[in-house]
Parts: structure tokens; C-alpha cells; sequence
């Protein structure tokens, strides 16, 4: 249900909204604040160019210092444009400074709930340009790398849906009683416009692998709405041993505004080998 409000809340807040094209999230990042790399052995340079000496080769998952942007110094990379921030940081006790391509940063980072020095770093691994009859669309591809003391231990890459505007954010839980995972990864993504991309992919961490679980597709495009959400054994109406997935869609009615569903069903999933297997789906009220 916090999903469907949100999601219609949204809707309904931003109709006649229109999205900012020039929008870019790697434009974003606040200069002064820290981040940490995406990449590993990231060569950082002495000027805002590919071609420039190089200054450093840093390790995945070092956090830098954002100093200044130049946003007049872009590159396009893995099919998406960036810009050159003059980062800081710490290499073997001396403090340095050099340009960092944007591309390379982390959109976010979360740490796991039951060893801090494993990271789940998160953003954009390419944009491809697709083309279907008279219809062009960026494809985008996300990433999670995770990390444990500056060393890449595992790489995922999943169809990102949305694109390069549509925010993007995670959310860690631990375990909320599903056995044999010891913490939970949301990554969350939303347009700001009617019919936009909404939704959330769902992976588990068992403390050596992260698996993507599920991608739940959320929805919608006044006055409509549909809606999926995981219910987890430890939430307020969980079950035990279970995984439940809440579906809903409908239409708020023009003259009442009351919801008129097309659509409540809940389906229970028990986690195993590493998989969601179904036990049963039904209608709720």
C-alpha cells in the first residue's frame, strides 16, 4: 500500500508537470561532498581530459572529494554523456588533487548490515540507442558492484528500465526475517511524469553473493494506477516463512475520486536454492 500511495500521490501531484530534459544525474553530484568510485583502477588525470598525465590509479570503492565541476569539459562514455569533477583524496598518506570522468562515481552507496566494510555501489553501466519502427528509446543498463575493502567481488548488470532522467535511489533492510539472507538491496527508480517508469529490483545478499530476485513494476498514468509490492515475514502482515507480493491496479473515478480496483491479488513466494518458487496466488478484498 505505501507504494500505491506514493505512486498516486505522485501522479496526481504532477500532472501537467513537464520533465526537465537537460537533467542528467551525473551533473548532480554537490560539489564539497564524498563519494566513492564505481570503477576500479580508475585513472585519475591532471586536466579534464582523457589524454592528460595521469596522476593516480585508484581502486574500486576509494572516496573522493569533490572540489569543482566542469561542465564544460563532457565526455561521452559507454553511451552516456558526463562531466569532469577536480576531485581530492588520500593516496599512500599524500594528499592530492586530479580530474575524475563523472561516469566513474558511485549514484549510490549502501553497506551491508553485517559487515560494514562490504559496499553495494550502484549506477549506470551503458545507455544503448534502440529503435523499433518509428520509435527511439535509450535502453539503459544499470549496475551493482560490491566491494569489500577496495576489492570488486561480484558485478551485476540488469535492464535499468526508464532512462538517463529517471531518478534513481537504493534502500538496504536487514534479513526482515527471510532465511538465509542476511540483508536486502532496493534499488528504486521513478519518472517524474505521467506514464513514467516506476519500480523497485530486488536483490537478496547471503554475505558472499547478491542475487537479483525480482523486478517489481509500478506504474501510472492518470487516472490509473497498478502497483507491485513485497511483503517480507517480518513486516506487518508478513508470514512466516513466506515472501508476499501485493498486486494492485485501477482508476480513481472521475466525479468520486474513490478507486475502483481491477485488480487485488496477493501471490506468496518461499525463498529456496537461491529462488523465488510460488506456493499460490489468490484475490484479496
Amino acid at each position: 500500500m505505501k507504494n500505491l500511495l506514493f505512486a498516486f500521490t505522485l501522479l496526481m501531484s504532477l500532472q501537467g508537470f513537464a520533465q526537465d530534459d537537460d537533467f542528467n544525474p551525473y551533473f548532480q553530484f554537490e560539489v564539497g561532498k564524498t563519494y566513492y568510485l564505481l570503477g576500479d583502477n580508475v585513472n585519475l588525470r591532471a586536466k579534464a581530459d582523457i589524454k592528460g598525465e595521469l596522476v593516480a590509479k585508484l581502486p574500486i570503492g576509494t572516496m573522493v572529494k569533490l572540489e569543482s565541476v566542469e561542465k564544460s569539459k563532457t565526455m561521452v562514455l559507454n553511451g552516456f554523456n558526463a562531466p569532469w569533477y577536480k576531485v581530492s583524496f588520500s593516496e599512500k598518506g599524500v594528499n592530492k588533487t586530479a580530474y575524475l570522468w563523472a561516469g566513474f562515481l558511485s549514484l549510490d552507496a549502501l553497506k551491508s548490515e553485517s559487515d560494514k566494510n562490504v559496499k553495494f555501489l550502484f549506477g549506470i553501466a551503458k545507455i544503448t540507442k534502440k529503435k523499433e519502427k518509428d520509435y527511439s528509446y535509450d535502453e539503459v543498463t544499470m549496475q551493482i558492484r560490491v566491494c569489500n575493502n577496495n576489492k570488486e567481488i561480484q558485478k551485476i548488470e540488469f535492464d535499468g528500465r526508464g532512462s538517463i532522467t529517471t531518478a534513481r535511489s537504493g534502500e538496504i533492510y536487514h534479513k526482515k526475517g527471510v532465511a538465509a539472507v542476511e540483508s536486502i538491496v532496493n534499488m528504486a527508480y521513478s519518472d517524474n511524469y505521467c506514464g513514467g517508469s516506476f519500480g523497485n529490483h530486488i536483490f537478496f545478499w547471503d554475505g558472499k553473493k547478491l542475487l537479483l530476485v525480482k523486478h517489481l513494476l509500478s506504474g501510472a498514468d492518470a487516472p490509473c494506477f497498478s502497483t507491485q509490492d513485497f511483503i517480507y515475514p517480518n513486516d506487518e502482515g508478513g508470514k512466516a516463512g513466506h515472501i508476499l507480493m501485493k498486486s494492485e491496479s485501477g482508476c480513481s473515478a472521475e466525479e468520486s475520486h474513490e478507486i475502483e480496483y481491477s485488480e487485488r491479488s496477493m501471490t506468496e513466494y518461499t525463498w529456496k536454492n537461491n529462488k523465488l518458487e510460488q506456493v499460490k496466488k489468490y484475490d484479496i478484498k
